[in-house]
């Protein structure tokens, strides 16, 4: 059975998309989170909070996802691909 992100979860969460593509290389596939603008009128700070702790971009592995902010930033990783490969890519699962 492949491993799965969740066990390296803490060694992934903070860092930041070039780490990431260091440790794993390439996603099998990659999809977006729908955005939403900053509330308006927000500052400079406000802005720059809303971008690290918005969700962005997710990169799916065969072996899991990483969830990244819109700064660039793994927020989540999860096991959960079914829904976003393919089934004759989704890792085979042995008993």
């Amino acid at each position: 059975m492949a491993n799965h992100l969740s066990s390296i979860k803490a060694q992934l969460m903070g860092k930041d998309q070039a780490y990431v593509h260091g440790q794993l290389g390439l996603p099998v596939t990659t999809a977006r989170w729908k955005k939403t603008a900053p509330p308006q009128g927000a500052n400079a700070a406000e802005t720059k909070a809303f971008e690290d702790t918005s969700f962005d971009e997710i990169w799916v592995y065969a072996s899991g996802r990483i969830h990244f902010s819109i700064s660039g930033i793994v927020l989540d990783v999860d096991d959960d691909v079914s829904l976003d490969m393919p089934n004759e890519e989704l890792p085979t699962m042995m008993a």
